[in-house]
């Protein structure tokens, strides 16, 4: 197990580093200048070069990317071009926003799709089957922004029971029900995609283990047919369906960005949006990074998981 989680440790640190090099590289290479862009009509051209010497964007690639990391490392993410805030304090404030609408949205995920995937397993071949699997399906099928001005025209326009905008409030209101009122939609818009592909990977593998062998020895031991389900179907059902949780959950970071812009939700998706729109490098730099980082630690627990799931794994 030790030389399992070093092995998947060193790949993960080298996944980093690499990440951190073409991040890097490819923003610096995209055509246009950001003090040109954002100062132009406002600066003459010494004041400019004056601007861009300052931010150090006069200096090799090399030694900006390194000045970059070496800053990183010791928690200085640099300062906004447009805004001029430190990035670290923006990060600060959009950051638990984002995580909170993300875990909202994967429990709402995983709350249907366990018990609706385990359904649609028993009753396999029937309309209650045909009718859970086509609506999976549907939801898996619809665009993310679609399915969020879809979200908005029915319970904001239609019928007035949920805002459709208007954050202003932080994730320090959290008790108060203002605030999850709006979450419910934009968590709604991830999780219900979410829930599709899962519910769709839970069916199939439960019906897979319900075939085999050792199901049907359980079965002649005298077990309950739901300690057989539960203990015995759905466990092994989790091998599989893990590493698809796995790969949804870094799905869902993109979602973030989509979800975060239609209903201007106050996240690190809306601020990379910001940025990038207004050619704002280290802003865009830094949640770039911190969006990789995050996928390539998520898929550093799923290989744990799954080794812990199915031990074999380790052996490979």
């Amino acid at each position: 197990m030790i030389k399992f989680l070093i092995k998947r440790i060193t790949f993960a640190i080298i996944t980093i580093i690499a990440v951190s090099i073409i991040i890097f590289s490819v923003i610096h290479w995209i055509p246009g200048d950001p003090v040109s862009v954002l100062y132009g009509a406002e600066m003459s051209q010494e004041d400019m070069e004056a601007l861009r010497e300052h931010l150090g964007l006069n200096e090799p690639l090399p030694v900006q990317y390194f000045k970059w990391v070496k800053k990183l490392l010791t928690g200085d993410m640099g300062q906004s071009i447009v805004r001029g805030d430190e990035l670290s304090e923006l990060i600060k404030t959009a950051f638990p926003n984002t995580m909170l609408l993300a875990l909202t949205s994967m429990v709402i995920g995983l709350l249907i799709a366990f018990p609706i995937g385990t359904i649609t397993a028993l009753k396999r071949g029937t309309a209650t089957d045909v009718f859970i699997s086509g609506g999976a399906i549907l939801f898996i099928s619809f665009p993310t922004f679609w399915l969020a001005i879809l979200l908005i025209i029915v319970f904001s326009i239609a019928f007035g029971i949920l805002p459709a905008g208007s954050y202003n409030v932080s994730v320090e209101s959290f008790w108060s029900w203002n605030y999850w009122k709006l979450l419910i939609m934009p968590s709604l818009a991830i999780g219900l995609p979410m829930a599709g592909r899962l519910i769709r990977v839970i069916r199939i593998e439960m019906i897979d283990n319900m075939g085999k062998e050792y199901v049907q020895l359980v079965r002649t031991k005298g077990a309950g047919e739901g300690r057989v389900i539960v203990f015995h179907v759905l466990r092994n059902a989790l091998v599989a369906t893990s590493t698809v949780i796995g790969l949804t959950l870094a799905h869902l970071l993109g979602g973030v960005v989509i979800i975060e812009a239609v209903y201007g939700y106050p996240g690190i998706g809306k601020l990379l949006l910001e940025a990038v729109l207004r050619r704002d490098y280290p802003t865009i730099q830094v949640i770039v990074m911190i969006f990789s980082i995050a996928f390539i630690l998520i898929n550093l627990l799923v290989d744990i998981l799954y080794s812990v799931l199915d031990p074999r794994i380790r052996l490979e």
